[in-house]
């Protein structure tokens, strides 16, 4: 898991669905993602990216999530679209990335007035809105 801080905010249209933002690290460096929500992200917002853990040397991050006004936000960079792929989404994750995820799906869970499960292929599910092909 990495954590980045939101230095600048890059958005031009208040209305669109996508903002750019500058984020930076605590080692210092900068990169920037365009993330997907219509609410404005304020500076100095801490943006949590998951990470595959994979042998090899490129690290792929699964997803990102982060706080406003008190209500987390996620978004998936890839959304599993069966069951299998549930499973197979929990398994390439690295452990500690795997249990905040779990924590900040839950809390997401919370807030739509859903009560979470143990079982976090069927919380990841509900998160998905039960779109999943059976």
């Amino acid at each position: 898991m990495k954590t980045y801080t939101v230095i600048t905010n890059y958005d031009l249209y208040p209305d669109s669905l996508f903002q750019n933002v500058l984020l930076k690290d605590k080692a210092g460096r900068e990169r920037t993602e365009s993330i997907n929500n219509a609410n404005l992200i304020p500076t100095g917002t801490k943006v949590f990216f998951y990470e595959y853990k994979k042998p090899s040397f490129i690290r792929l991050e699964t997803a990102y999530s982060y706080k406003i006004n008190g209500k987390q936000y996620i978004q998936l960079n890839q959304t599993p679209g069966t069951h299998t792929a549930i499973k197979h989404f929990w398994a390439n994750m690295g452990c500690i990335d795997r249990i905040c995820l779990h924590h900040d799906i839950k809390k997401v869970l919370r807030q739509r007035k859903i009560t979470p499960t143990l079982n976090r292929n069927t919380n990841l599910l509900l998160f998905l809105n039960n779109t999943i092909i059976r």
